[in-house]
């Protein structure tokens, strides 16, 4: 957490106020924090001009008009939003982008210190699979093929797939009927298939509700998610399921806290309610 909804919907909101936009000053209050040497980081940031913003499964890259790409990973409980420029003192804000002729100075904010900043070479994860919202179903498809074991573990292996992690996995195998320990190699290429539009139909839905809030996450705007709202198993174990009424299940799934509904996710069988 933040996973890829949370990210993307940060990207959207940071490409409204941020491209174009001069960085003139970086101010930086954990070093910890950066992955870069800091001569290297500020010196690189320092007058460049933000010409694209995106994004690569969790990650966001912002890539300069010096030819600097900084990349921003949230890690658990990372943060990053605009506030006004006299705002009072945070103890969590880790570092600060000012920015040229602008109001507001953009904030790292970080409760848990799992966050990271760098200066890359280019906007992409190069051991990352393909990007689970961006990448089409047809990429999809080939890359959870290839692999065999159960399938929540390949869903949250950034390797194989970029960009889900322990929520939308749950809530995906769930609108796809598929027990967390079922192994890919006994699906079908139909059933896997539909698994591959049911993760699109579930970031769909997230990213249109701005995302899952449970404590930290807020969009650029500093603005709560309400998926919370939406969700049907995840964080609901002993609740009635909305389909068939039975109690949601909480077990450890590949060395994951795992939310399922044991009747609308029979671990034998390929058949969807």
């Amino acid at each position: 957490m933040p996973e890829l909804p949370e990210v993307e919907t940060i990207v959207c909101g940071l490409k409204s106020k941020l491209l174009g936009k001069v960085i003139s000053q970086v101010e930086i209050y954990k070093p910890l924090v950066l992955k870069t040497p800091l001569k290297t980081f500020l010196s690189g940031l320092q007058g460049g001009r933000i010409q694209s913003i995106s994004r690569h499964g969790k990650s966001i890259f912002w890539s300069l008009d010096n030819g600097k790409v900084v990349k921003l990973h949230l890690g658990m409980s990372g943060a990053l939003f605009f506030r006004k420029g006299n705002s009072p003192p945070d103890p969590y804000v880790r570092l600060r982008f000012k920015l040229k002729g602008c109001g507001e100075e953009l904030v790292f904010r970080d409760v848990r210190q799992f966050g990271r900043i760098s200066l890359v070479n280019d906007s992409h994860e190069p051991h990352w699979g393909p990007d689970a919202w961006n990448a089409s179903v047809s990429d999809l498809f080939r890359a959870l093929r290839k692999k065999k074991g159960m399938i929540k573990h390949a869903l949250l292996n950034q390797g194989v797939l970029a960009g889900l992690g322990n929520i939308y996995v749950d809530e995906t195998l769930f609108q796809a009927r598929i027990h967390p320990k079922k192994k890919l190699e006994r699906l079908s290429d139909s059933v896997l298939q539909q698994l591959c539009f049911d993760i699109r139909a579930v970031l769909a839905k997230a990213i249109e509700s701005g995302g899952t809030t449970f404590r930290d996450y807020v969009n650029a705007e500093g603005k709560k998610g309400n998926f919370l709202l939406h969700l049907k198993v995840y964080g609901r174990d002993g609740q009635p399921c909305s389909v068939c009424g039975g109690l949601i299940q909480f077990g450890v799934v590949a060395s994951r806290g795992t939310h399922y509904c044991p009747q609308c996710q029979k671990q034998s069988g390929q058949c969807r309610i």
